[in-house]
């Protein structure tokens, strides 16, 4: 299958180069990314970002959150979150609450809120709209 970028085609690309470019410029129906084809990010000392899916072009976001140890209390003012745990033990503090949550447990943070998360574990993060450093403040 031939793959199109910026108006003319792109025969092969790897996922990588793909994650390189605007999804728009080679995105033509169904997809897989694989985790060991994109570039993790350190946030802090205690989390790391593995970004599944940009979102770009598209309303949410994918990542995965590696957590070992505490993740400070957050704000994002533009998206909502979501956070659904694959494995450990967590604490999510989401504005007054405060949630133990395992393998399978969902937490939403809606826009605006205050959020933190600690403990070990990995998690996904869903962001709508994608996430951008400029809608996060510390809380």
């Amino acid at each position: 299958m031939m793959r199109r970028r910026c108006g003319g085609v792109l025969p092969r690309c790897t996922p990588r180069q793909r994650l390189a470019w605007p999804f728009s410029m080679w995105y033509d129906g169904a997809m897989k990314i694989s985790r060991k084809d994109v570039v993790s990010r350190r946030v802090d000392p205690s989390l790391e970002i593995v970004p599944l899916f940009d979102g770009t072009d598209f309303k949410f976001d994918v990542a995965l959150g590696i957590l070992n140890g505490d993740h400070g209390s957050r704000i994002n003012r533009v998206s909502d979150r979501i956070y659904f745990i694959l494995k450990g033990s967590l604490s999510v503090q989401v504005g007054s609450d405060t949630f133990e949550v395992s393998a399978h447990d969902t937490i939403v943070i809606p826009a605006g809120t205050s959020h933190g998360i600690s403990g070990s574990g990995e998690y996904l993060v869903v962001t709508a709209p994608p996430f951008s450093p400029e809608n996060e403040v510390d809380a």
